[in-house]
């Protein structure tokens, strides 16, 4: 194998730097020579950079999804969005009835509701695809027994899911229930793209399958939630719910042998954060540029962001609120042209849209399009797409998607 090339620092040292950058610097250093990009790709490097950030997963945003056919690039075009691009179209004719519903770890996955008039009391289930854009890999999952109107799918993916890189789990979450017997019911489906390729083969028969329906109890009431697309942080997902005019947050944590616990997150204070008096579309759950729980919070002259802390015990139940960063509406506005003469006057409406990491896609009313607030360089973009999930990859798949030489 060729050595790095020789440096006053040693190779050893100069990789434990390189570990400690973002993901674009890596991918440049990659594409510079040889001996750096056998040394990036090699297996022992994944782990170094895990331990730099804190045992989270290194990932780049490499853009959001917005439908079946449409991916708009976080920044400049990339080998990776081009594949994704690729994917989209030559996939296009099966993925035509179906909504994307969620992303994790390189995997995406999509989901068709079908009617049952027979077997099931008539009940509505759903078809689910599982793909990787990246490697172009794709197979069908059963549809699990708990449906409800506010359905939402938890995707885990590789060490998150219990497993190697290969593996992934899949939880349906009923959060209907809650409102109506005050349960959360959910499934849980755990495989590897490697078992059910295997499974694809020889006809079936591997042994990938649902688990039994299980039911927990909150710890409190929860009625009506805000977003049934939940913010996963690890092996624990997040949804905030608005209960009697007062908003908390359902954290579940699912641990790698498949058991489940719940908690309770309440808000900052009254003293500290009126949110009582903030409407549902001006309240969203997502998470910082490292990693942690935040709440964005449209107040009346700000949009406040909150940032909390999780707990020892992993569970993100009790934990502290402190306040991470504040954004003017007057100042946001400046970014956009206006459709018409404003009406009012005053602070402009802004309602959030959808999250990703370090960032919040918003709609201004009264101006034409949407903003992008990266929340990571205090930057505004403006945004012409109209979906929202977010897509991000590891740095396996960014080098595996250069060319090799």
């Amino acid at each position: 194998m060729d050595e790095l090339p020789s440096y006053p620092l040693p190779a050893d040292l100069l990789l434990d730097i390189l570990a400690r950058c973002d993901p674009t610097t890596i991918i440049r250093c990659a594409a510079t020579c040889k001996p750096w990009y056998r040394s990036i790709t090699a297996p022992a490097f994944p782990g170094l950079l895990r331990t730099h950030a804190g045992g989270r997963p290194v990932t780049c945003l490499a853009g959001w999804f917005g439908g079946r056919d449409g991916f708009t690039a976080a920044a400049a075009e990339s080998p990776v969005v081009k594949t994704v691009r690729s994917f989209l179209s030559r996939n296009a004719a099966l993925l035509e009835p179906f909504d994307l519903v969620a992303s994790r770890g390189d995997l995406v996955l999509f989901r068709r509701e079908v009617a049952t008039p027979v077997g099931r009391g008539g009940r509505r289930q759903c078809c689910l695809w599982i793909c990787n854009p990246v490697t172009g890999w794709r197979r069908s999952i059963p549809s699990p027994e708990v449906y409800g109107y506010d359905q939402a799918h938890v995707l885990l993916a590789g060490d998150d899911a219990g497993g190697g890189r290969s593996s992934f789990r899949l939880v349906a979450v009923d959060l209907t229930t809650l409102r109506s017997y005050g349960d959360l019911s959910f499934q849980t489906f755990t495989a590897s793209t490697t078992s059910l390729e295997a499974e694809a083969e020889h006809g079936g028969g591997v042994g990938a399958c649902w688990s039994p329906v299980t039911e927990l109890s909150p710890p409190e009431d929860f009625e009506r939630v805000v977003n049934t697309t939940p913010v996963v942080l690890g092996r624990v997902a997040h949804w905030l719910f608005r209960t009697c005019g007062e908003y908390n947050v359902l954290a579940l944590a699912l641990d790698a042998d498949g058991a489940a616990r719940r908690a309770c997150i309440d808000l900052p204070p009254e003293s500290a954060l009126r949110s009582g008096a903030i409407s549902r579309k001006q309240m969203l759950l997502s998470s910082t540029a490292d990693g942690r729980l935040s709440v964005i919070a449209g107040e009346e002259t700000r949009i406040s962001v909150w940032a909390h802390t999780v707990a020892a015990d992993g569970s993100g139940g009790s934990g502290g609120w402190s306040l991470h960063a504040t954004y003017e509406r007057e100042w946001i506005a400046r970014f956009v042209s206006p459709r018409t003469v404003r009406r009012k006057p005053g602070y402009p409406v802004i309602d959030f849209l959808w999250s990703a990491r370090g960032g919040v896609v918003m709609s201004v009313h009264g101006f034409g399009g949407r903003v992008l607030l990266n929340m990571e360089t205090n930057e505004i973009e403006l945004r012409t797409q109209a979906g929202g999930i977010p897509y991000e990859v590891d740095l396996a798949s960014l080098t595996a998607a250069m060319k090799s030489f």
